[in-house]
């Protein structure tokens, strides 16, 4: 680590005094990528995904909900179950969902609303101490980790097709309905549960009583186009990609930080939506790795010094990506602009985002050391103590659209 401190001070000291650069000092060769030994932090592994062995190498997947678990076998120690936060559908079924329906003073609603959803009374006490008894018992049965809290925030209340169940709790408490979600959490945390929660963060209290808390989408989403076509053989909406504006994301970084000092939970998860990229080979539509978009989310997350997952929910096996298996090690710097990009530079290795780039761009470091670029899998040599990176042009044809450049190098061992 040493040798990497002395290599970098005097970028840290000057501000990262970078420069632009051509193609003559741009030195690479082909080589195979070093050895990943990281274990990341969170996955999510679809229930109809057949080969889940890539989410198993993340500290913490999430399988699906109880009824999923208890139809799979051998679930690795990392797993943990999905549960609704606020209330269920009328197609599920468990010992404890009976016990609902024989109680309905426990739910908010007698009958359905358009989803065919109910909603749990979270403050009526029998209710609760029920729900708590018997998520720990399936977590028992099942061996699991914990659980994954989807609407984990009061904030549905607040929505208008939701006026009359705020009305029924209103009526019946006079305590906020996030209080009693809180006590749901922290008993099940302080019955050795790890819990993570889907935008508690929206009632910052709750953050006390949570594990890792998540944000989707905030760095990009997935819209379908009205345009339908045949892809891998399948007659579907085309699905988008959508970049959330930068200003936007880095007001949510300082936001997050905030509460991660002020309520102490561990990490707050970037869980992305990512759509393929296509390509059209013989005069079909084929759905390809969207490898700019996963990368995008990775760095963009490293920058702010959060942790970032892409789904690729058109076909899951499109979003196992390598990149998540390298460890940059300690952030040796905040994020750091320089023009139009921004920097981050770690102990093994520093990323990189530039914008939407109409052509291939070059910019040299002073570092006299060889790199390697994870993302093309070349080895870059210095020249003259400056080492010159490439920023491609990411230009999807088929959307007609320039997108950022996104880029991660690790220092040579």
């Amino acid at each position: 680590m040493r040798v990497f401190i002395t290599l970098l001070l005097p970028l840290l000291l000057q501000g990262f005094s970078l420069q632009q650069a051509t193609k003559d000092t741009y030195i690479a060769k082909k080589s195979p990528p070093p050895k990943a030994t990281n274990k990341p932090l969170y996955a999510t592994s679809a229930p109809w995904r057949k080969n889940r062995d890539f989410a198993k190498k993340f500290a913490i997947v999430e399988y699906g909900g109880l009824s999923d678990l208890q139809e799979t076998k051998s679930l690795p120690p990392t797993a943990i179950a999905y549960e609704w936060a606020a209330g269920f559908y009328t197609d599920e079924n468990s010992s404890f969902l009976q016990w609902v329906r024989t109680h309905p003073n426990t739910l908010l609603n007698r009958t359905p609303l358009h989803h065919n959803d109910f909603y749990y009374d979270m403050c009526n006490e029998e209710l609760l101490q029920k729900r708590i008894a018997y998520l720990i018992q399936k977590a028992k049965e099942l061996h699991i980790k914990g659980y994954f809290f989807d609407w984990a925030n009061d904030l549905f209340l607040e929505e208008k097709d939701f006026a009359n169940i705020k009305q029924e709790f209103r009526h019946r408490h006079q305590i906020p309905y996030h209080q009693c979600l809180k006590k749901l959490f922290q008993a099940l945390r302080n019955a050795g549960l790890l819990i993570v929660t889907n935008q508690a963060y929206r009632n910052p209290e709750l953050l006390n009583a949570t594990n890792y808390d998540m944000c989707e989408s905030y760095l990009s989403g997935v819209e379908d186009s009205h345009a339908m076509a045949t892809i891998d053989g399948t007659t579907t909406f085309i699905p988008t990609t959508i970049l959330q504006p930068l200003d936007e994301v880095l007001s949510y970084f300082d936001l997050f930080h905030s509460y991660k000092k002020r309520y102490g939970f561990k990490e707050m998860i970037y869980m992305n939506y990512a759509a393929p990229d296509f390509a059209i080979q013989k005069g079909k539509i084929l759905a390809k790795k969207p490898k700019d978009i996963i990368y995008y989310n990775y760095v963009l997350a490293k920058l702010g010094g959060f942790y970032s997952y892409t789904e690729v929910p058109f076909n899951h096996a499109l979003e196992e990506e390598d990149i998540y298996f390298y460890n940059l090690g300690l952030a040796l710097s905040s994020m750091q602009k320089f023009d139009s990009y921004y920097f981050r530079f770690f102990q093994k290795g520093f990323v990189i985002l530039a914008p939407a780039l109409h052509k291939d761009t070059y910019i040299k470091l002073p570092i006299n050391k060889k790199l390697y670029d994870l993302k093309k899998q070349l080895l870059l040599y210095p020249k003259d103590g400056w080492i010159t990176i490439k920023l491609e042009s990411n230009y999807k044809a088929f959307e007609n659209r320039y997108i950022p450049t996104a880029k991660v190098y690790l220092y040579e061992d």
